[in-house]
């Protein structure tokens, strides 16, 4: 157990609200996910690179986790974060995440950059990934 911004230690989000003085169940900020994460897992391995809030999970209609729309969720952030690293967060992109008719995942990338060295650096990064990519430009 170790301290993160805190001057006392952490082991649950409880403790991080109560140091805050906020009141128990109050929405939770990745900030403080981060915090309790370092402040727990043992191993670097353990910890989260980045934390994503969702407003909601994908449900199916009897309320279980839908697990291939997360994955879909999880695949257009990761596109996301390259489009970010490689052109600018501010750059605009549509991502459709989809499968074709063998169930692979398909994931169709519209970006708008006509840079064909940044273009080609988005196609190449995730090759070792299981998805296929598919990036076209169009005028920004």
């Amino acid at each position: 157990m170790t301290t993160t911004r805190f001057s006392q230690p952490v082991q649950t989000i409880a403790d991080i609200e109560a140091l805050e003085g906020r009141p128990y169940n109050s929405p939770i900020s990745s900030r403080n996910l981060h915090d309790l994460f370092e402040a727990t897992a043992q191993l670097h391995p353990d910890r989260p690179k980045r934390i994503v809030l969702l407003e909601t999970l994908p449900v199916t209609a009897v309320g279980k986790i839908f697990k291939p729309a997360l994955r879909h969720l999880a695949v257009q952030e990761k596109v996301r974060t390259e489009i970010d690293r490689i052109f600018d967060p501010d750059i605009a992109a549509d991502i459709l995440v989809d499968k074709d008719a063998r169930l692979n995942t398909l994931v169709h990338i519209s970006i708008g950059s006509d840079d064909q060295a940044q273009v080609r650096a988005l196609t190449e990064g995730p090759t070792p990934l299981p998805q296929t990519y598919r990036t076209e430009t169009r005028s920004s």
